[in-house]
């Protein structure tokens, strides 16, 4: 059985230890002396008070954990790969070999006496945070962001660098190779890593977004989730490598046991959680390769023009149900055989008609094709309405181009922010018209000429219904009727 008393035991004398040491002592004196100046000097009533960190309460937290996480997970290289040397050279804890403490009592109880002193010192940082937090002018308090950003930047990576230099220690044998290693990684990590593969080697969250908005929460939790509980995996991992290599005590049978299968689920957690990640990654990319592949087939064709259309859209969840009637022209000098709309392709049509009659039509991908009865003719008018329902797929908006953190301005102070385009949930809706939410009669990037933009001048109105409690914007004149809220445009 493991003892939880040898645990607490060898973590209440590992934490007495590292809080002797004068690296720790500087650096956790260093961290609350600056960035309680910081706090202060941007955030309180004493200092500048800026708008734009102040507009976002979850932002307080998160800039004094960014800075505080970049700090520690290189300290901590430090810190645990010294304990194997120590233990060895000073026989700092021949008072716990006199005791029956297994490696994996033994282990788990040096790591937890290091996660409490760091864990510790994250909490006082926030905990002045806080104090500023409710200070400070013209925003307020996110108190649960305080938690998960705790709990989704600091403590995966304190638990994996934890494990890492645990286990390069445990194989490499030398301190002063662990650390050139080490650092020479988070190095890498920080000048060059960081971005690639959808930010998949961004362990010290330098440059993944993980912002969270104070009305549509995190952008993409379950990403974000799958990435954390990747390096929170593989330290968990390497942790329990070390505890079957590390050569001190024979092992006790069961602690054998527990440590091979904790290692075998770890390791199994952390492929499923980085097939997950690469996944959402790869997915987009493919999304937008099909989009723009799409489009080339289409950038030569004929296109009608819209000159008048009515949208009647309902909130429902996280879908939107909505009508669209299209007011059309063919303004060619050629009968138009096919009339060929774009729509978002996670939007499904359901029913098409031209001038109040069924008609046939397709879908290639986002492009809906409309076979006429009868082509219409050069400057005739004719009436098109689709039906449709569904959600967003947000790589519509700009297939022709992956966001680079290091380039694009998608930042706030020092802090990453995804882009967004579209938020189809229960509580919120964002729909802009790059999403293509509503049919128009062009493409949304022709690919071998880029610069060139199809412009109808249509005259729109909108029709509206949402749920209890909100509210929708829209441009136009609003006026309501009942549960509608109606938008007419003056000009087209």
């Amino acid at each position: 059985m493991i003892s939880i008393t040898n645990i607490r035991s060898v973590a209440r004398y590992e934490a007495k230890t590292l809080r002797r040491s004068w690296l720790f002592r500087l650096f956790a004196v260093a961290s609350l002396i600056i960035l309680a100046i910081m706090n202060i000097a941007v955030f309180s009533p004493v200092g500048e008070q800026d708008w734009e960190s102040l507009a976002i309460p979850a932002t307080i937290p998160h800039i004094n954990l960014y800075l505080l996480n970049l700090a520690q997970a290189l300290i901590i290289i430090f810190l645990a790969s010294d304990f194997i040397k120590r233990d060895k050279k000073l026989d700092t804890n021949e008072v716990l070999y006199t005791r029956p403490v297994s490696n994996f009592e033994y282990i788990i109880g040096k790591t937890t006496g290091i996660l409490k002193l760091f864990i510790g010192l994250n909490l006082i940082i926030l905990l002045i945070a806080l104090i500023v937090n409710i200070t400070a002018n013209n925003t307020r308090v996110d108190i649960a962001a305080y938690l998960t950003h705790l709990l989704i930047i600091s403590v995966p990576t304190l638990i994996y660098s934890l494990g890492l230099a645990y286990v390069i220690m445990s194989l490499v044998k030398n301190q002063a190779i662990t650390f050139l290693l080490l650092l020479g990684y988070a190095a890498l990590n920080l000048f060059y890593l960081w971005y690639r593969a959808g930010f998949i080697f961004d362990y010290m969250l330098f440059g993944m977004p993980v912002f969270k908005s104070a009305v549509t929460g995190y952008s993409n939790i379950w990403p974000i989730i799958a990435h954390r509980l990747l390096y929170t995996s593989l330290g968990v991992a390497f942790i329990m490598i070390t505890i079957l290599t590390f050569k001190r005590l024979p092992h006790s049978r069961p602690h054998a046991v527990l440590a091979t299968v904790l290692l075998v689920v770890s390791i199994i957690t952390a492929i499923f959680s980085g097939i997950s990640f690469n996944r959402n990654h790869t997915s987009l990319a493919a999304a937008r390769e099909k989009i723009m592949e799409t489009n080339s087939r289409y950038e030569n064709a004929l296109f009608v023009t819209i000159t008048d259309a009515t949208v009647a859209l309902e909130h429902k969840g996280e879908e939107i149900d909505a009508t669209a009637i299209l007011t059309c022209n063919n303004r060619h000098d050629e009968p138009a055989e096919q009339l060929i709309f774009s729509l978002n392709p996670s939007l499904t049509v359901t029913t098409v008609t031209l001038n109040g009659q069924n008609a046939n039509w397709e879908r290639d991908h986002h492009i809906l094709l409309i076979t006429p009865p009868a082509a219409p003719g050069s400057n005739e008018e004719f009436e098109v309405s689709i039906s449709y329902n569904g959600t967003i797929e947000e790589e519509y908006t700009h297939p022709w181009h992956d966001p680079d953190y290091r380039m694009d301005n998608y930042k706030l102070a020092m802090i990453n922010i995804e882009p967004r385009q579209a938020y189809v949930t229960e509580e919120f809706l964002l729909l802009t018209p790059e999403t293509g939410w509503y049919p128009v009669a062009g493409l949304n990037f022709y690919p071998t000429n880029p610069a060139r933009q199809k412009v109808d001048f249509t005259t729109y109105s909108l029709k509206v219904k949402s749920g209890e409690g909100m509210v929708p914007v829209s441009q136009g004149r609003m006026t309501k009727d009942g549960d509608n809220y109606l938008f007419r445009g003056e000009n087209p």
